[in-house]
């Protein structure tokens, strides 16, 4: 699924095409979006008659800031994708992109159709349909846990919630979306990699100067990771259509077999855990003794 950076991406190009419109009509193809048949009616009367104030993103959600005091919430998950479709007929994509999307909205995989009073639109497309819309008061936004990008993001605090997990591997206490928002396997992987640490060491284990090289180390990357408009790896593309570019960057994920970077003679090994593949270079990245 997109991780911070990519969902950033879509947050800024959304901002670009959809701020200050008027939503005229909503209608929902597939309830399931919505949180099922029952809050269909409450969610389309939340929207109809609003329009979009700010569209911002913490972690991995997209807030869609309303009018009326609500906010639109929006997770992407798997096979998300939101297109924007102009008055004229132009359209804008952003999030996952399938050969099953390539048909002009509405489809078959079209579930929510937001029309805005200038004529244009927004289609939430999602394949697999894990991706979801909700709308709540923006008092009452989603409790979720410090963004790493956010000038407000608490160091110490960060590493306080690291080490509640010693049981675990730093990689798992890094992808727990309650220690820190928008991180997932990608920006793992090299963030790890950045910091020259093994990915299957304990939390209990690690000692305190490389928690501290995290803590140092997330922002800077994440930046960097948006700058180049995220990673591609997979399906992800921005809100024009267009690829991110910071797969052309990456150290050590799906690099498998490949040199290290460091030219350290060192060779990326992946071995998985939890289901997923996690990379690493064995020489930079060594076992506790």
């Amino acid at each position: 699924m997109p991780e911070l950076p990519e969902v950033e991406v879509v947050a800024r190009g959304l901002r670009e095409k959809i701020l200050g419109k008027f939503i005229k009509n909503v209608d929902v193809k597939h309830p399931k979006v919505v949180g099922g048949e029952s809050h269909v009616a409450g969610f389309v009367k939340s929207l109809n008659g609003a329009s979009i104030t700010k569209v911002e993103r913490h972690g991995k959600l997209l807030f869609l800031k309303l009018s009326t005091k609500h906010t639109l919430v929006v997770h992407l998950k798997l096979t998300g994708q939101l297109i924007f479709i102009d008055k004229d007929g132009k359209g804008y994509k952003g999030g996952h992109t399938q050969k099953v999307y390539d048909t002009a909205p509405p489809h078959k995989h079209t579930h929510i159709i937001i029309s805005f009073s200038d004529g244009s639109h927004l289609y939430f497309n999602d394949l697999r349909r894990f991706g979801w819309m909700k709308v709540v008061a923006t008092n009452d936004l989603p409790k979720v846990a410090p963004d790493p990008t956010l000038s407000d993001f608490d160091k110490s605090d960060f590493i306080k919630r690291v080490q509640k997990h010693p049981k675990i591997s730093v990689y798992k206490a890094l992808l727990d979306q309650t220690v820190v928002s928008g991180m997932g396997n990608i920006y793992v992987n090299e963030l790890l990699w950045r910091c020259k640490i093994y990915p299957l060491i304990l939390v209990s284990k690690l000692p305190r100067k490389n928690i501290d090289a995290i803590a140092n180390a997330i922002k800077p990357l994440l930046l960097e990771a948006i700058k180049y408009g995220g990673s591609s790896a997979n399906t992800f593309v921005k809100i024009d259509g267009s690829k991110g570019t910071f797969t052309d960057h990456l150290d050590v994920y799906h690099r498998e077999g490949k040199p290290c970077h460091r030219k350290d003679g060192g060779t990326v090994a992946r071995v998985k855990v939890g289901g997923r593949s996690t990379f690493f270079c064995p020489m930079c990245q060594k076992k506790a003794d």
